[in-house]
């Protein structure tokens, strides 16, 4: 579903977090913890799958986030974190899965079209490949290899049976 979305940038402390931040007011994401969110960027289509955080009236009172804001653009935040508007998502996301994205950041409060959807069960996996610390990202790599191995382990050990079972 396309959303128009007010993207502001993440606090300095949340560069690095494996999370965004993102006004709900339409109530579609509150039962689900990862989100996969899709830009058009150059023709092409980029995704990323990412944990959700629901912004509140406290987290936007302690953000900081309307530096350089106009006061109608303030509104508009304000509005969408309290569910007053349900056209407008706000989402707060760090520099990373921007890039990841390919959006150009313009600006604190930009607008922008993304299309999010609530994500579940095996495409949760796919956040792990989009997470900004290089250590789980490799983590998750060598346990879907030892996996792999695993899985071909028991196949070389179990074919001597199955070979018996076909010829017999």
């Amino acid at each position: 579903m396309m959303h128009t979305a007010i993207l502001c940038k993440a606090k300095e402390s949340e560069i690095d977090e494996d999370w965004v931040w993102l006004s709900d007011p339409k109530g579609l994401y509150r039962k689900v913890e990862f989100v996969k969110i899709k830009h058009k960027a150059n023709g092409k289509n980029k995704s990323i799958v990412v944990r959700k955080r629901l912004v509140d009236e406290n987290y936007i009172r302690h953000h900081g986030c309307f530096d350089g804001i106009s006061s109608d653009l303030r509104k508009l935040i304000e509005d969408s974190v309290k569910g007053e508007t349900k056209d407008t998502t706000v989402i707060f996301m760090n520099s990373w899965y921007r890039t990841k994205l390919g959006i150009d950041y313009m600006g604190n409060g930009s607008e922008i079209n993304l299309c999010i959807r609530p994500v579940r069960y095996l495409g949760e996996l796919r956040s792990f490949r989009n997470h900004p610390d290089p250590y789980v990202r490799l983590g998750v790599k060598l346990g879907i290899l030892s996996l792999s191995i695993s899985f071909v382990s028991v196949l070389i050990a179990i074919s001597p049976l199955i070979v018996h079972f076909i010829v017999h």
